[in-house]
């Protein structure tokens, strides 16, 4: 994995500990959707907003249905060529 992708998804672990109130510790990429009890549905639709906010991008509706977990949200935003 490159540095600039490694420091990407330091920064999603980093927006999904705030999100759910964890510690950044506990936030690992594989983390997925249910893994953690704040991972719901209505916290799905925070942890996305949340990204949208501090990556300056826009997730489309399927994409919001689509990315259940960090590793899948990094590689689209890697494919969406944010850094």
């Amino acid at each position: 994995m490159s540095d600039e992708n490694e420091s990407l998804e330091k920064r999603v672990c980093a927006v999904a500990a705030r999100t759910f109130e964890v510690d950044f510790g506990s936030v690992a990429p594989e983390l997925a959707r249910g893994s953690l009890q704040a991972w719901d549905s209505i916290g799905h639709l925070n942890l996305m907003m949340d990204l949208e906010r501090e990556f300056s991008v826009r997730f489309s509706t399927r994409q919001i249905e689509q990315l259940q977990s960090l590793t899948e949200i990094v590689a689209a935003l890697v494919k969406e060529n944010v850094r």
